[in-house]
């Protein structure tokens, strides 16, 4: 998985990764099975749906539109918990809380690099 510096609104997020999820594979697995740090996300692309089956812990998934601006957020996903966006083309998930942290909301732009 390639792994870039996540930019909101043009700046960079100091010491924040990002994981790309861009094959079948990647994307069909999210974050399923893998411990994160505070300081990670993966987006998952294209995607407008999501799932957080046999997830460990809660998420909050980020969902964009082709221009990495943020259409929807739903925070603090549980276990078991579905979440979609049809106007999305990519969606963002990371360790809940996150959102609240970075400060995301609606209208935003993520980009990365």
């Amino acid at each position: 998985m390639r792994v870039n510096r996540l930019m909101l609104d043009g700046e960079y997020i100091a010491g924040f990764d990002l994981g790309i999820a861009d094959s079948i594979w990647l994307r069909f697995r999210g974050l399923l099975g893998r411990k994160i740090s505070n300081n990670f996300g993966l987006i998952i692309m294209p995607c407008n749906s999501i799932h957080t089956m046999w997830m460990a812990y809660d998420i909050d998934a980020v969902f964009l539109d082709s221009k990495g601006r943020i259409t929807s957020i739903h925070q603090h996903l549980a276990p078991w918990r579905f979440a979609q966006c049809k106007n999305a083309k990519n969606v963002l998930e990371l360790k809940s809380g996150n959102v609240e942290k970075l400060k995301l909301k609606e209208g935003s732009v993520i980009s990365w690099g």
